[in-house]
């Protein structure tokens, strides 16, 4: 989970507590978001995944399944609903990265009974959201 510092330099459609999972439009606000926050889109940056599980052992089949690729991953409690959050991937942001990231994603979620919820992604340094 990141720590209040991180979490103001993360661009997200929705907080952790969002009701209803990011669609492919979200994708494509969200990436015109980071633009219009003026970060350099041809550079990597950091995402990260939010999954919505419905008991702590679903939560934990994610996390491993993310650590298992790579992801540095983990789970916690939020208003009675287990989420699996997962960082550490850097790539560069454009539609046809996120939609890669996304199919993984659903799949990871399908696999294990959960439901992805979103990505989020790093602002270039000295950026905020307002």
């Amino acid at each position: 989970m990141p720590n209040s510092t991180e979490r103001d330099q993360l661009s997200t459609c929705n907080d952790l507590a969002m009701a209803v999972p990011m669609t492919e439009s979200d994708d494509e606000r969200l990436i015109g978001g980071l633009a219009r926050d003026g970060c350099d889109m041809t550079k990597q940056r950091e995402v990260g995944l939010f999954f919505f599980a419905p008991s702590e052992e679903v939560a934990g089949a994610v996390g491993r399944d993310l650590r298992a690729d790579g992801w540095d991953s983990q789970i916690l409690a939020h208003h009675g609903e287990w989420i699996a959050f997962a960082n550490g991937r850097w790539m560069v942001v454009d539609s046809e990265s996120i939609a890669k990231l996304r199919r993984f994603a659903e799949d990871v979620a399908d696999r294990n009974g959960a439901t992805y919820h979103g990505w989020q992604a790093k602002l270039d340094p000295g950026l905020t959201v307002i």
